[in-house]
């Protein structure tokens, strides 16, 4: 299969990899689905999955509704199916990775139950109907095989339905997307350094453009610095003045890439609306990437820098953390190691599309796989393209214990012991509803909630019809409002005010 250009630079888009103006994007997508318009097959154009083979079902025999069961019966299991009977023609759910076999395994004769007969018309249904979960037998499809997780091959076809209620932005988007292909993001699979030194290259030069149309509309000056030995990138708005002294309120920018790729100078289109929207100036931390530098450089880095401004003499209720995708867990990740360490805490944590958990697969990275257009999946282990657990070996130099580190995958952290009462700074997470690392951003959001010292504390936002951080978008009116929601709980976060109106 053939990758066209739109398609390479989606898969770059993915993690947070490449940020680029959207406009540019259209006029790309347009010139590729016109010569192309097999690059968005629609679901029925995909060829149904392999079945296992399955012994000839013989043809069902009726029989007469069963009596209403009596309360001793209730606690009996389901009858056993008889042996003419056929399993159910209706698509069963689909089980949980740890109940499912094989794809091609293929069931034992007389494995696949029927289900529990159903009770006579007008009837109430009875406890015996709906038996414990522990006790319900696992459900199979009709071959007697579960249901596979999706795949990357799936996520060539993204999802086609384009909801009327987005804006025409992002609808003609979602209506010329193309997923990347299977060898992986940008079609490189990021298994060691010199697939990374491959994808740095594209990434820089597929993303400078979006970037700089940004930082001219946004930013009036840009200055390199370092802290505490890091080097870091001043970014002040235009219309305020010239400065970066200790009493400037910071937004302190954590950009997203995977924990491999990605800079300040390339991903402005990400953060400064949303520090326009606020009226901030931008500190862009330009953090230590692995594999060269393993986790946890990326940590100590942010820490050292947030140390060396405190000794600056900046406040830390004077600054705000914001980060996306593999930026957005490496700030909850920063805020626990600063609770540890005792020192200042900042006034607030922003997070778009947080990359969260690097140990494990979670629901949606497998459900929505092929939904998001922006990430295809991540899908651990899978030989078709790079998933978490291949990022992670690389984040973590191979010391796979390294995963489950809580500022590795911090969401695995118990916030309320970390933080204990009324010591958590303001959370807003920000999600779409389409994008591969939903669950990521849902299950953070209820770990830290344990911590918030009230209501509306910590909150999550969640955008209809959106797709992973598609606040890099920023002439789209969804990312605008995103913006202008972040900009404003900022503001209200540096003026104490945790639950703003």
């Amino acid at each position: 299969m053939t990758v066209s250009r739109a398609a390479v630079v989606l898969g770059l888009l993915a993690l947070g990899l490449v940020h680029v103006h959207a406009a540019p994007l259209r006029h790309l997508f347009a010139a590729n689905t016109s010569s192309n318009s097999s690059a968005f097959p629609s679901p029925a154009a995909k060829p149904p999955p392999a079945a296992s083979p399955s012994p000839a079902a013989k043809p069902p025999t009726e029989s007469p509704p069963p009596a209403k069961p009596s309360p001793a019966a209730a606690a009996s299991p389901p009858p056993k199916p008889s042996p003419g009977a056929s399993p159910s023609p209706s698509p069963p759910p689909r089980p949980s990775p740890a109940e499912m076999p094989p794809p091609q395994g293929k069931p034992s004769p007389g494995a696949s139950p029927s289900p529990p007969p159903k009770p006579s018309p007008g009837a109430s249904p009875s406890p015996a109907a709906f038996p414990p979960p522990e006790a319900r037998p696992p459900q199979q499809s009709g071959n007697g095989s579960c249901t596979p997780a999706r795949s990357f091959s799936d996520a060539m076809h993204p999802f086609c339905f384009v909801p009327e209620t987005a804006s025409p932005q992002a609808r003609q988007f979602l209506s010329n997307a193309a997923a990347t292909g299977p060898g992986g993001l940008g079609g490189v699979r990021i298994v060691n350094s010199t697939d990374v030194a491959k994808l740095r290259q594209f990434y820089y030069s597929s993303s400078i453009n979006g970037s700089n149309a940004a930082q001219r509309q946004f930013l009036q000056a840009t200055r390199n610095d370092s802290v505490a030995g890091v080097p870091v990138v001043f970014g002040m708005l235009k219309g305020t003045k010239n400065s970066s002294t200790s009493d400037t309120q910071l937004l302190v920018y954590l950009h997203g890439g995977g924990y491999v790729i990605g800079s300040c100078y390339h991903q402005w289109s990400t953060v400064a609306p949303t520090a326009a929207a606020a009226g901030l100036t931008i500190l862009c931390i330009e953090y230590s990437l692995a594999p060269e530098h393993p986790f946890p450089a990326d940590v100590n880095d942010v820490v050292s820098v947030y140390k060396g401004l405190l000794q600056r003499g900046f406040k830390g209720s004077n600054m705000v953390l914001l980060g996306d995708s593999a930026g957005g867990g490496l700030v909850a990740a920063v805020a626990i190691q600063l609770q540890r360490e005792g020192l200042a805490l900042p006034a607030a944590l922003g997070m778009f599309s947080p990359l969260a958990d690097m140990s494990r697969q979670l629901d949606t990275a497998a459900t929505l796989a092929g939904v998001d257009p922006i990430l295809p999946g991540g899908l651990s282990g899978s030989p078709e393209g790079t998933g978490m657990a291949d990022l992670g070996k690389l984040y973590v130099g191979g010391k796979t214990t390294r995963l489950t580190d809580w500022l590795a995958s911090p969401l695995r952290a118990d916030y309320a012991a970390v933080f204990g009462a009324k010591k958590m700074p303001a959370v807003l997470i920000q999600v779409g509803l389409r994008e591969v690392l939903l669950s990521d951003a849902v299950l953070l959001y209820h770990k830290m909630k344990e911590a918030a010292p009230g209501p509306g504390h910590v909150l999550i936002s969640p955008y209809d019809a959106m797709w992973h951080v598609f606040q890099a978008f920023y002439d789209m009116p969804e990312a605008q409002a995103a913006a202008k929601e972040m900009g404003a709980f900022f503001v209200a976060a540096l003026k104490g005010n945790v639950c703003p109106a």
